[in-house]
């Protein structure tokens, strides 16, 4: 049995294959990986390998998805004409010409407005200055402050220079995307927020009005103790002048 299981062995062993590192040429660099699956060399590329011959050369040729990118800037789009919608509807006023909301009027939501649709039409450099605003790549704003798609001009913009397309959105720090991000953060902060200074300043105006109620209801309690005070010392004094009148009566009858 030993020998039988010794012999085993001996054949496993001599068909054993060592393991080797995927080699891929890119670019004239011989690159190796652990695994045929490669996502670290083109950034948002996953490249699987499936072939071991050296000789055989690969084209290939990443270009722009137009309909998935056209996707994600119709929901973008859609989400911001959905805050604009939001805003709006603070304004309305209701049958009786009276504000139909608590947020009617408010400076901050009109400082959120007024902020928003200037980011939105702001210049962006991305290296092309024939896509440097969003209305050149067709995403107009209306006269209520509402974004509209272009989808077939997005298509030529992107067709064009999907390199400056994309920085337009995406430029560290002057790309419309890390505008969004910064001015949304300055708003919602939950130390220094916009909107935590406001919700400070409307808690401090509750405050001094629940004290404002409070000093008149002690007043008020005041004077009704200082009026009752009065009224029973004019009671006693009629009683007085009563009990008097009385006694004069009987005198001269």
């Amino acid at each position: 049995a030993n020998a039988a299981l010794t012999s085993l062995v001996g054949d496993l062993n001599s068909n054993q294959v060592n393991a080797e590192n995927a080699r891929i040429e890119f670019q004239g660099v011989t690159v190796e990986r652990s695994s045929n699956t490669v996502d670290d060399l083109i950034t948002g590329v996953t490249l699987t390998l499936k072939d071991t011959d050296a000789t055989l050369d690969t084209t290939l040729t990443i270009s722009a998805d137009a309909t998935a990118t056209g996707d994600k800037i119709q929901e973008f789009v859609d989400k911001y004409n959905a805050v604009v919608d939001f805003i709006q509807a603070q304004s309305v006023v209701n049958e009786d010409g009276e504000a139909g909301s608590a947020l009617f009027g408010d400076s901050t939501l009109r400082s959120i407005s007024t902020g928003l649709r200037s980011l939105v039409g702001s210049e962006v450099s991305t290296g092309n200055s024939a896509y440097s605003l969003l209305s050149q790549i067709g995403i107009d704003t209306d006269r209520d402050g509402k974004l509209q798609f272009n989808r077939s001009e997005f298509d030529e913009a992107l067709a064009d220079d999907a390199d400056a397309v994309r920085n337009l959105f995406t430029q560290e720090d002057t790309g419309v995307s890390a505008l969004l991000s910064s001015r949304i953060e300055s708003y919602t902060d939950s130390v220094d927020g916009l909107l935590k200074a406001r919700r400070d300043g409307i808690d401090t105006r509750i405050r001094q009005t629940d004290r404002r109620i409070e000093d008149s209801e002690r007043r008020i309690e005041q004077k009704e103790i200082q009026l009752r005070q009065q009224y029973a010392n004019l009671e006693s004094l009629m009683a007085q002048l009563q009990s008097q009148g009385s006694a004069f009566g009987a005198v001269t009858s």
